[in-house]
């Protein structure tokens, strides 16, 4: 038998000789990464191999397939900094393999078995000093991205449709860039995520769908690092942390601008190097006196440095920029960088050691005071709700301090997928003059109905453990409330135009649903996905223990007592645990409420189809939108559904929530002469 392998193995390399010229990777033509990528059109023989390019421009991949090498297993913590070695292929002809440092990626998702990962291309020995320029698409061009694992979704990619959906929902405005008043810029910043699904395979075996995607990089936001003015604010970003007067500095994170100091002082000594590329006095004082730097001085650390080492050095970057940094004695008391791992307050002129002439000092005081004063906008706001201001008074006000058509675009989006994990944490905040702030989406991974646990789908009418598709609870305060409060006309119009235009119905929405099904590779690789990851709670059926069962109901969820393993339960008894609402049904102590974690009905296209209908026929409540049914050219019981064919009334779907579009399953039916069905709709 392993001679029969041994000559197929050679047989294969015989056909495939040319690889050596075309492709300069050897491959296993054993692997199921191999088998894999020759199934969707790899020929080693006439693939470009883009390998020893430190410039990488493909188009959106359909689906990428990578693969992970050089390492035994894929990292499992934020500073792993495991280096690996990352095989392309994008399913269009072009092919590449390059150097990756790769860390584990996230935050609540990193208790989860399948871990998002992020990957820092490098030109160097895994130093990261020389990176590799990846153009894909549209998107800006970066040298590190995020693979979203998506191990709590059905689809591993919902939430990166959700970022399709918003860019149609913002498609007919001025960019976010055009608002705060660019007129040169990469128009490829999109501010805000985007993916396309990629199937990862770890030293050749299949390992898991991924989204590909854009990380939160400043290139992404048209953000300079060094400007107190560019800010963007991530994390938990809620009326008890930043909106209602206080700040707690440890519960967001300043992603930009950088080299920010945190308020803990520090005792400093030795030296460093400073850079004085744009210090026109400086530059003149040193004239040709510098020495040419081996690596880059800002990195040089202070027990490598002394009064011996040169005074002026020049150094010229890996993309051919030249910078001069100076020689500088540290002495007495500086304060520590700021680290939005672990984000605390940040320094500002009053503090102690305060240097008015260190830039970063400087700076960090700037942004502070542009974080305090979007801190304030609360209270400027509702003193001029309470002192009997008009409408369009407030309205201004409003709008000086927030993108008010971002807002509105941002809150319709939410109303309709229930983008319930959108108003506390993951959205993310920019501003680039300090004063007016924008807002944009992040991590969706919560819509949809999907919970970010993974652990069950809610109903259409629920925004969280909130029985309320308006989401009142969730934009009671903060940005959106004034928004709710002050442009209601403004949302209605909106809302009105995306639905009357198309872009928010289910045959819409549902294009990227099946899309993306159909781009990973359907049930073929569902169904290895199922394989290797069996424990994932959408995969699987809930499971009760005896003497308990479970409800779809949340109804006073806030109230009811969290599950107590010493506490007896007699029938019709109630706890929580793990989101859930558990009715004993008989008497029962120190058992759980389940035995296995999962959906109670299955996720599948047919369940978004339903629920995106249902979503939307309660948000036309809601915002006053009445529109006639839409043609689904969907035979029943003869009719047809159109506008010049009305003998339907009302549709309902199976929970009694009126639709206005027949679902996939059962359906119920009123017709005008008062006869009611129930249809089954394929």
């Amino acid at each position: 038998m392993r001679n029969v392998k041994l000559s197929i193995i050679l047989t294969i390399s015989i056909l495939y000789g040319v690889v050596a010229r075309a492709v300069s990777q050897s491959f296993d033509p054993t692997t199921p990464y191999y088998q894999k990528i020759v199934s969707q059109g790899f020929n080693p023989a006439t693939v470009t191999d883009l390998s020893a390019e430190n410039t990488i421009a493909i188009d959106e991949p359909s689906c990428a397939y990578i693969n992970i090498t050089n390492v035994t297993e894929m990292p499992t913590t934020k500073t792993a900094d495991m280096h690996a070695l990352f095989e392309c292929y994008d399913g269009n002809g072009h092919y590449f393999q390059k150097k990756v440092i790769i860390n584990a990626q996230g935050n609540s998702s990193m208790y989860l078995v399948k871990k998002n990962f992020a990957a820092d291309f490098c030109e160097d020995e895994w130093v990261g000093d020389k990176t590799t320029n990846i153009s894909i698409g549209n998107w800006v061009t970066q040298d590190a991205f995020h693979f979203k694992a998506y191990y709590t979704d059905f689809f591993r990619g919902v939430a990166t449709i959700g970022y399709k959906l918003f860019d149609d929902i913002i498609a007919d405005h001025d960019s976010y860039l055009d608002r705060a008043g660019f007129t040169e810029y990469d128009v490829k910043a999109r501010c805000y995520p985007d993916g396309f699904p990629c199937i990862v395979y770890l030293n050749g075996d299949y390992y898991g769908i991924f989204a590909w995607q854009l990380k939160k990089h400043r290139k992404n936001t048209n953000q300079t690092k060094d400007n107190a003015n560019h800010i963007h604010l991530d994390g938990t970003l809620s009326y008890d942390y930043i909106w209602n007067g206080t700040v707690d500095w440890s519960q967001f994170e300043i992603r930009n601008p950088k080299g920010l100091k945190c308020s803990t002082p520090i005792s400093i000594s030795g030296y460093k190097y400073t850079e004085i590329t744009d210090n026109e006095a400086e530059i003149l004082v040193m004239g040709d006196s510098w020495v040419d730097a081996p690596n880059n001085p800002k990195d040089m650390t202070s027990e490598e440095l002394s009064a011996s080492s040169p005074l002026y050095y020049k150094y010229v970057t890996s993309k051919g920029k030249i910078k001069f940094y100076k020689l500088t004695e540290l002495s007495g008391y500086d304060y520590a960088d700021y680290d939005g791992d672990k984000p605390s307050e940040l320094i500002d002129e009053n503090s102690e050691y305060f240097n008015a002439s260190n830039p970063d000092h400087v700076r960090t005081a700037t942004v502070k005071s542009n974080i305090l004063r979007l801190n304030g906008y609360w209270a400027e706001l509702s003193a001029l709700r309470y002192s009997n201001a008009d409408d369009a008074t407030i309205r201004a006000a409003i709008a000086e301090r927030f993108d008010v058509t971002g807002l509105i675009d941002y809150y319709v989006f939410s109303l309709v997928t229930a983008n319930y994990d959108g108003f506390i944490k993951n959205w993310q905040w920019l501003t680039y003059d300090g004063v007016k702030w924008f807002v944009t989406p992040y991590d969706l991974d919560g819509i949809f109905g999907n919970v970010s646990s993974g652990i069950m789908i809610l109903p259409p009418n629920w925004s969280y453990v909130f029985q309320d598709y308006r989401m009142q609870d969730l934009t009671s305060a903060g940005p959106v409330f004034w928004i709710r409060t002050y442009f209601w006309n403004d949302i209605k119009s909106r809302y009105e135009d995306l639905r009357s235009r198309g872009i928010l119905t289910p045959k819409h929405i549902m294009q990227y649903i099946y899309d993306w099904y159909n781009r990973v590779g359907g049930e073929e690789t569902y169904n290895s996905e199922k394989q290797k990851w069996p424990d994932s709670y959408c995969y699987n059926e809930l499971i009760c223990n005896p003497n308990w069962t479970t409800t779809e109901d949340w109804t006073g969820y806030n109230a009811i007592a969290d599950y107590d393993a010493s506490a007896t339960y007699n029938e019709g008894d109630t706890c929580k645990l793990l989101y859930r609402i558990w009715i004993a049904t008989g008497t029962t102590t120190g058992v759980k409420p389940y035995s296995k974690l999962g959906y109670s009905t299955p996720d599948n296209a047919s369940r978004m189809q339903m629920w995106i209908s249902d979503r939307l026929a309660l948000e036309d409540s809601y915002l006053s939108y009445t529109s006639v049914l839409e043609d689904t050219s969907t035979p029943v019981d003869g009719i047809v559904l159109s506008e010049s064919n009305m003998e339907i009334e009302s549709i309902y779907n199976a929970s009694g929530i009126p639709t206005k579009n027949m679902n996939n399953g059962l359906n119920i039916v009123r017709y005008k002469n008062g006869e009611t069905k129930k249809v089954f709709n394929k």
